[in-house]
């Protein structure tokens, strides 16, 4: 196994266990019951939401929204129906379970529930290093993840008693401040390349600028966090993609999606830290086998009804389909499943919004059922892995045939061309140059 593996496996493992000692030792175990509830409104929900909104500007950089603009014709339909009925099923359901289970603020809870986070995929992309097969999947998820933490939010706020002109307002200003701050970082991207340090600096400049800005955002109440990281992040993929002419040299280009792909690691990782070290040790002792078993419930409720989806869903053969885009079958209904059934971040920010409107039970239902979640994660990497190895060569060998067999798919690719430099479409083996022919 590589070196870079394994020291990203030891670290992501690892976390849990040192943060929650660290909970043990500081914070005597209560995790974020240790603070008051205007506290966690008001600073803690804030610090959380920057490692949250830090963590998904990297889950996008590495995947690629819009540098990747050939998902959006090819699997942009799937997407959408992953952020509709499936979405209103799993909250329904969540909705209906709390109040039978008589959990505290049910809207908030069913909230926290819906907003998905494949970690398993972030960490497996990471690992892999570079996904060929999997690669619409991988965009699909990571799309789906990104734009139902917003709506998963939504809700948070609807519950915790936000009303519509406030929702409208918050929501107003994140777009504004989201396409700044995405100008802002196409600006650095830009004059760093034209001076031929975007190796050395861009990732760091980059991040750090984001940092500022959300916690700015964050501490005078501006907007939504996570809604400006990810506007800001898909609209500067899309200018990335697209209206930036003085582009990083091939070797330079792939050195900064690496960067970018490491710092998806570190950011699930951190984020994995939060829940570790305010995990409510003492509050999950008090409720029990009670808050366990609940927290059990919800989460197979949370499986059965991604299971209903994903398997009503791909039916298809895999590989390559008609249009040269990839058909997905039975090989990746599996990973379809489990990666929709992980949480982490945005889910946290609903059990701290739940404890500060003055739950108990439910916040700690919902850091038990992330827990519980977690244990989904190493069988879906290593699913992940296995599928990639597998189709990769027999994607590659079929791939030539497929694509621009029909006008439209090669009037994309040549729309592509025409906006960007030769070597950002070979980054992206469905979208060939000339070369290739």
């Amino acid at each position: 196994m590589p070196r870079r593996m394994v020291l990203m496996i030891g670290m992501y493992v690892s976390t849990i266990p040192i943060f929650l000692l660290a909970n043990k030792l500081f914070l005597n175990g209560d995790g974020y019951e240790a603070f008051s509830p205007h506290t966690i409104k008001h600073k803690v929900i804030v610090y959380v939401g920057v490692t949250i909104a830090l963590a998904i500007i990297n889950e996008a950089r590495a995947s690629g929204l819009w540098s990747g603009i050939h998902w959006w014709r090819t699997r942009s339909i799937k997407t959408l129906m992953w952020l509709t009925a499936p979405l209103a099923l799993r909250g329904v359901v969540l909705y209906i379970a709390a109040i039978a289970l008589g959990l505290e603020h049910p809207l908030v809870f069913a909230g926290a529930g819906v907003a998905t986070d494949p970690a398993a995929v972030g960490l497996a992309v990471g690992l892999v290093g570079e996904t060929r097969y999997l690669a619409g999947l991988s965009w699909q998820l990571t799309v789906e993840s990104l734009y139902n933490d917003i709506i998963g939010l939504a809700v948070i706020g609807i519950g915790a008693g936000y009303s519509a002109h406030e929702l409208g307002v918050s929501v107003g200003n994140s777009i504004v401040i989201g396409l700044g701050l995405a100008v802002v970082c196409a600006l650095i991207a830009e004059v760093l390349r034209t001076l031929g340090l975007a190796r050395r600096f861009e990732f760091p400049m980059i991040w750090i600028a984001t940092a500022i800005c959300l916690f700015i955002v964050g501490q005078h109440e501006l907007g939504g966090i996570i809604f400006v990281g990810v506007v800001a992040s898909s609209v500067f993929d899309l200018l990335e993609a697209v209206f930036i002419r003085n582009a990083a040299s091939k070797a330079d280009h792939h050195a900064i999606r690496h960067q970018w792909e490491r710092g998806n690691i570190v950011g699930l990782t951190s984020v994995l830290a939060c829940w570790a070290l305010l995990f409510p040790i003492n509050g999950a002792i008090r409720e029990g086998w009670t808050g366990l078993a609940y927290a059990a419930i919800s989460l197979g409720l949370i499986i059965t009804t991604r299971f209903i989806s994903a398997y009503g869903e791909e039916r298809s053969d895999p590989v390559v389909d008609q249009d040269g885009s990839i058909n997905y079958g039975p090989e990746a209904v599996f990973l379809l499943w489990l990666a929709g059934s992980s949480l982490l971040g945005v889910p946290m920010l609903g059990a701290l919004e739940n404890y500060a409107m003055g739950g108990r039970l439910a916040p700690v239902v919902i850091f038990e059922m992330i827990g519980l979640s977690l244990l989904l994660v190493g069988p879906t990497v290593k699913r992940f892995i296995f599928t990639e190895v597998k189709y990769a060569d027999r994607f590659d060998r079929e791939l030539d045939q497929a694509v621009g067999v029909t006008p439209d798919v090669q009037r994309l690719i040549d729309w592509i061309r025409r906006r960007q430099p030769a070597h950002r479409t070979a980054d992206h083996p469905e979208v060939p140059h000339e070369s290739d022919r």
